[in-house]
């Protein structure tokens, strides 16, 4: 398992990258200029869950989830993620993500990408965190694994129940990425997502990070 992928020096066989890093390298691709950026492929949270038996213990609290009690088995799996060890391959890709985005002099964003997020049928739109202003190998670690927990939420055990979509594994990818000092931002919709019209372009935009 390549721990790390890297735009600029792609395997011949994509891993699983998931909605955010997958429309950053396609926007790379057609010659849209972004932040630098890496990712860890789902497979490595993946294999994270393999080890000591996590996965298990992950499904053994998911199937006590019910109507009433998403908030405290959301609580419990998190912790398990949260409190499991750090995989050994994670110091050495963190390292390589700082030299290819530049943020040993500055600061990363850490991004959920989750595999099934941001398509055509379910986007996923605040379910998962991100983190901004991330600085330091030992922060980017904690985050990284933050961005794991994230996919086991409440909020995203929810959704995932709601639309039918399995809860465990969750195949989520995180990209690390240069942090940018934005005035404003915003968001592009290349289809009106209030009307569904394909050929109006919406772009929600504001002053600061949004």
């Amino acid at each position: 398992m390549r721990a790390l992928f890297d735009p600029k020096s792609p395997p011949d066989g994509l891993p699983t990258l998931g909605g955010k890093a997958l429309n950053l390298l396609r926007l790379e691709r057609e010659g849209h200029r972004v932040p630098d950026w890496v990712a860890i492929p789902a497979e490595g949270f993946l294999d994270v869950l393999e080890a000591d038996g996590l996965g298990a213990r992950v499904a053994q609290c998911l199937a006590r989830l019910d109507d009433g009690n998403a908030a405290a088995i959301a609580a419990d799996v998190q912790a398990l993620i949260l409190a499991a060890p750090l995989p050994e391959w994670l110091p050495a890709a963190l390292g390589a993500a700082a030299i290819v985005t530049g943020a040993g002099a500055g600061y990363l964003a850490v991004r959920s990408s989750a595999a099934d997020e941001d398509g055509a049928a379910h986007s996923f739109a605040g379910i998962h965190e991100s983190f901004l202003y991330v600085r330091g190998p030992d922060a980017a670690a904690q985050h990284v694994r933050r961005v794991w927990a994230s996919g086991y939420q409440e909020r995203a055990l929810l959704y995932r129940r709601a639309n039918r979509l399995p809860l465990h594994p969750v195949p989520m990818a995180v990209v690390l990425q240069a942090m940018v000092n934005a005035e404003p931002s915003g968001v592009a919709f290349t289809a009106d997502p209030a009307a569904g019209d394909p050929f109006i372009l919406v772009i929600s935009a504001l002053w600061g990070l949004g």
